[in-house]
């Protein structure tokens, strides 16, 4: 803390202690003394306003919180209104019988309290007018008007706490006054929590929200002084007490001062509400004021750091000095500050100072008025730029003779310029913000667009239009980039140059949303140019921008996006580094943070990524090769250059070697290969060294390097995509990767990227894999280049691999949508000519189903799926019947009967497991004897599945089904294939039950179609004849009142089922549910089911 001024004068104010009040915002701090004398001072010790209430003695000051109105009460009673900004003064007389001992205002400033020695407070509003009266038994002093978000409620109301008889709390709630309670609500600390400090010394903090119970719970106490405890006073914004105690480690003192009071102890200390400056008050009439803190106010450019280091001292840094070397002295204390190359700018609302920076110290230039209030300034060598309510204003720091006005929005000539200019763009377009570079100033607006303007040609040269508003911008300091952060919380580095956007990817819990984005620092030093930093209060980010590099080259590269074309720039997250407490990053240079401090000076903070070691000898290997990968992703090549020599490793050559092809810096890559006497590398590098277009250049570099996916990615997208591939096709040939080349090919052009040029390339694969003896793959390319008949025939003949042959002949042959080579493939898989076997009816389903013939995929899908039945694959088969099932419904096809048994079947099958998981014996049961009487259909499996029908069934009470299931093992073919562990069971309910045995009774329920009476396991009614659907969780038959479908594959079911399993998945398309489902209409779904009829 500094002291800003003392003011003692018994002559003047009388003699005690001086009353004294902060106006809101620090601007003024009111002081009054028993000789009835009133002064205002501003924040630099200058007397405003001075005026005396006659005989009266001041008890009180209390400002408005919203407007310049000081109210002054006295000690008979009366107070005085006295408007700052009219110097006019409203007395109001007789308000109470004794002194008014406290005051004060709601925060809308419209009502004020006032408390008396009558033991009386009143309300009144801001004309003195009396609203309410409230009358106490005992003293009231430490009157507070607040408003409280209640525990029970959200809705905020106003209350009224005070100090009475010195004993008791009390808080009144105005729309509730008649029930008082005695807990203190104090805003400024927390959210119900209560600071006492007792005349010991002792600081408690007291609990004053939740449950009853909790109310007035210590939660904790500081033995703050060892005597006495005078005053406390809350800063919300500053989060100090004097003693300095930070709020949010009261444990710790931040600061503690001796204050000069005669040794005649202190009465009161209160801080401004901007928290920069505190007053102390002393019984011997003495008052002091305090600086606690300065406005963080800095600027930086390449060369120079400007500092506000006291309300009216600017401290100038100059190349990194930790030191200041200039001051500079200025009149006012400025809202903002702008630095640049050769000059300073300081500012105060509406007015710029700007003054010239030498060696031997500044001069002053010129002070200059702008329209309205400056948001924010910048400056270059040449060039101011001042952002203001809703334009801008660019001049020349140093203006020529004869210079226009500085209204003039004409862009082609001129020192003073407007933007946007109205006269050429939407009048409603407003700037959000604005940067100036060496170059270039640019601005966002509201229509989205950001602007570049060229300083040296005085025109517009870029308008690239964002998905959403831009709202702040940083731009490269002596280039073209400039990092933004859009409504949408997202951080983008765009180039006008090449019109390229690339995102800036997520990197910790700040950078997950960029919701706490601070700010951004592009590095100053020429060698990093590529490096920036984003930073929010606590961390900062370290990033490199990659330019020219490959896709692959990039962390993050699925965020980066190209306005026309691929990127081919990319953002790499180097590091992260913790900021100090107190400190804010305003220059990055060399590799080292420059923050402002809150104490007004510059702290340094090396990035430990940027660290560069100049001494290699021993040091081993592994330190070595960390060193060099840091060097590379630096892209510091010299110092890698010197690291790979004292390695001594061929593959570190290789690895640097590789880097700098990847930054398409050939002529290094050319020397590095040289040095590694690679004559091949040499002699392909050293033909790409005039190659003009990027994307060939840089897929080139990745066929070079065995990247063929990104090879051809780029070549398609080139100026010469033909000329391109087949270089690039060369280039696999003699390095023996045609292959890999092929496969790359394949997977990154798509549909609508194969062109005549593209297809005709794929023509050339083929007949190279034929000449190489590779028939698979010559067919695989020639059906790629659409020679569908020669790809048939070259993939029919496959003999090692014909499961890939014949799905990629399937895929051809639908493709083409050729008559007779569909044909060829039909006979050629059911063997009609014979000498061979009938392949895998699985390749005529896919046929079927691309050529979009249902009904014959229909018939295949069961011969399949029968075929997986009887090996046992039950859960193959129903998802191909399912499967089959819903490609029949988008198509609206009737499904055939024979497919919905089989499904049922399967389904019951599967059903039964869920069943008896759940403890439902009765229902599973059930199904097994439906399973039971087609076990036919499940041959692999007879025996358990009749064990397991025998064992359900008698705990199901279904003693007949038991007995004839047991029955059925007891035959020979059956018997020997019993599981030890159940024989003798089996044979016990053989012995046991009888052929008289009786099920459980089954219950009825009605038919969905006729409403006659059906077993509920039943799937046709005998009364309409109606095949009835089933329920996809139980196999009962669906009833119409309780009726709802999957959300997913619409299958349908009980909706007390559905409600039940509302967790679980789907038992028919294994999809999750949800509680979102609704009851169905029956009606509806069997509209749907026969649509296709």
């Amino acid at each position: 803390m500094k002291l800003v001024f003392r003011e003692h004068n018994p002559q003047l104010y009388g003699t005690g202690a001086l009353l004294f009040e902060w106006r809101p915002g620090g601007s003024n701090i009111a002081i009054a003394g028993s000789s009835g004398v009133v002064r205002l001072f501003n924040r630099y010790s200058e007397v405003t306003e001075e005026f005396n209430i006659n005989e009266a003695l001041p008890t009180v000051l209390c400002w408005a919180p919203k407007s310049s109105v000081l109210l002054i009460g006295d000690n008979k009673g009366n107070f005085i209104l006295f408007n700052y900004r009219l110097s006019r003064k409203l007395p109001v007389m007789g308000k109470h019988q004794k002194a008014i001992k406290s005051a004060s205002w709601n925060k809308e400033g419209t009502i004020f309290a006032l408390a008396s020695e009558d033991t009386s407070i009143t309300l009144n509003n801001a004309e003195g007018e009396t609203l309410n009266t409230f009358s106490w038994n005992g003293e009231i002093s430490e009157l507070q008007f607040t408003a409280f978000r209640s525990f029970a409620s959200d809705r905020e109301e106003d209350f009224i706490s005070a100090i009475v008889a010195r004993r008791n709390l009390i808080i009144v709630c105005l729309s509730d006054s008649g029930h008082p309670t005695n807990l203190q609500f104090q805003e400024g600390f927390g959210n119900g929590r209560l600071l006492v400090g007792f005349d010991q010394g002792v600081l408690v903090c007291l609990s004053a929200e939740g449950p009853a119970e909790s109310i007035g719970q210590e939660l904790f106490a500081i033995k703050e002084y060892n005597a006495s405890f005078a005053s406390i006073s809350v800063n919300e914004l500053l989060g100090k007490i004097l003693k300095g105690r930070d709020l949010t480690e009261l444990g710790e003192i931040s600061d503690m001062i001796n204050v000069d009071s005669d040794d005649s102890g202190l009465v009161e200390v209160a801080c401004s509400e901007d928290g920069s400056m505190a007053a102390v008050s002393a019984r011997s009439g003495a008052l002091c004021v305090y600086l606690t803190k300065l406005p963080m106010l800095a600027a930086a450019s390449s060369t120079h750091i400007a500092v506000l280091a006291s309300l009216t001292e600017i401290s100038i840094y100059q190349d990194g000095d930790v030191q200041p070397t200039q001051s500079l002295n200025i009149k006012v204390e400025p809202s903002l500050v702008a630095v640049g190359a050769k000059h300073i700018a300081i500012v105060l609302n509406n007015k710029a100072w700007f003054y010239d920076i030498k060696r031997n110290g500044t001069s002053f230039l010129y002070e200059h008025d702008y329209m309205t209030t400056i948001l924010k300034l910048k400056l270059n060598r040449e060039f101011v730029m001042a952002r203001l309510d809703k334009r801008v204003h660019l001049h020349r720091i140093i203006r020529s003779q004869g210079n226009p006005p500085a209204d003039s929005s004409d862009h082609s000539a001129g020192d003073d310029l407007l933007f946007p200019d109205l006269n050429e763009t939407n009048p409603r377009d407003v700037i959000l913000d604005a940067d100036l570079s060496d170059k270039f100033f640019l601005y966002s607006t509201t229509s989205r667009f950001l602007n570049y303007y060229s300083l040296e040609h005085a025109r517009f040269v870029s308008d690239f239009k964002h998905s959403s508003e831009i709202r702040t911008l940083c731009c490269e300091p002596d280039g073209i980039r400039t990092i933004f952060h859009d409504d949408a919380h997202d951080l983008y580095i765009y180039s006008p140059a090449d019109d390229q956007l690339c995102k800036i990817p997520s990197q910790g819990p700040f950078m997950s949303s960029h919701q706490q984005y601070g700010g951004c620092l592009w590095e100053s030093f020429t060698v990093d140019k590529d490096t920036f930093l984003v930073h929010d209060r606590h961390t900062i980010f370290v990033f490199m921008h990659v330019r020219n590099s490959r896709k692959g080259d990039r962390i993050g590269a699925d965020q980066c996006e190209r306005i026309n074309g691929i990127a081919e720039n990319s953002v790499n997250f180097i590091s992260s580094v913790q900021i100090p407490f107190g400190n804010v990053p305003i220059l990055l240079s060399k590799g080292i943070v420059h923050c402002h401090t809150q104490n007004g000076r510059v702290n340094t903070i090396l990035l430990r990524s940027h660290k560069t070691e100049t001494q290699f000898g021993g040091k081993s290997s592994q330190e070595l090769n960390e060193l060099l990968q840091q060097s590379l992703m630096l892209r510091r090549w010299r110092n890698a250059s010197k690291i790979c020599e004292d390695l001594k490793d061929q593959s570190a050559w290789r690895k640097f070697a590789e880097t700098v092809m990847l930054d398409s810096n050939i002529e290094l890559a050319v020397r590095i290969f040289r040095h590694l006497g690679d004559v091949a590398m040499v002699w392909s590098l050293e033909e790409l060294l005039n190659i003009e277009d990027q994307q060939v250049l840089s897929g080139h570099v990745a066929a070079l390097l065995g990247h063929f996916d990104e090879a051809d990615s780029l070549f398609s997208n080139s100026s010469q995509p033909k000329l391109a591939l087949e270089e690039a096709f060369d280039m696999a040939k003699s390095s023996g990767q045609v292959l890999a080349y092929a496969n790359a090919l394949e997977v990154n052009l798509s549909a609508e990227r194969k062109g005549d040029a593209v297809l005709g390339h794929f023509g050339q694969l083929s007949e190279q894999f034929q000449a190489e003896g590779d028939v698979l793959n010559g067919g695989k390319f020639a059906g790629m280049a659409q020679q569908y008949k020669k790809a048939l025939s070259l993939l029919l003949s496959e003999q090692r691999r014909e499961e890939e042959a014949l799905g990629l002949a399937v895929e051809y042959v639908a493709e083409s949508d050729d008559k007779q080579l569909v044909g060829e493939l039909v006979a050629h898989l059911m063997d009609e000519k014979g000498g061979g076997a009938p392949k895998d009816p699985k390749f005529l389903f896919q046929l079927y189903v691309k050529l979009k013939m249902y009904s014959e995929a229909a018939k295949t899908a069961l011969i399949i799926s029968h075929e997986q039945q009887q090996q046992g694959f039950y859960k193959t088969a129903h998802d191909l019947l399912f499967g089959m099932c819903q490609t029949l419904r988008r198509e609206r096809i009737r499904t055939p009967l024979d497919m919905e048994n089989s499904l049922m079947l399967l389904h019951s099958y599967n059903l039964v497991k869920l069943l008896l998981k759940k403890g439902d014996n009765y229902a599973g049961g059930r199904l097994l004897c439906r399973v039971v009487a087609n076990i036919g259909q499940f041959p692999a499996h007879a025996v358990q599945i009749l064990t397991s029908a025998v064992i359900t069934c008698t705990k199901a009470g279904l003693k007949k089904s038991a007995f004839n299931f047991a029955s059925q093992l007891m035959q020979p073919s059956f018997r020997q294939k019993i599981d030890d562990n159940y024989k003798k069971k089996i044979e016990l309910v053989v012995r046991k039950f009888g052929q008289n045995a009786p099920d459980m009774e089954e219950h009825n329920a009605p038919c969905p179609f006729c409403d006659g009476s059906v077993r509920e396991f039943a799937l046709g009614c005998p009364n309409c004849q109606a095949t009835i659907p089933f329920c996809i969780f139980t196999g009962r038959h669906i009833v119409k009142t309780d009726f709802a479908q999957c959300p997913h594959c619409r299958f349908p079911g009980s909706f007390s089922e559905f409600k039940k399993s509302a967790d679980a998945n789907c038992p028919m398309c294994y999809e999750k549910l949800n509680h979102q489902i609704l009851p169905g209409s029956f009606d509806e779904f069997i509209n749907e089911m026969n649509a296709g009829n």
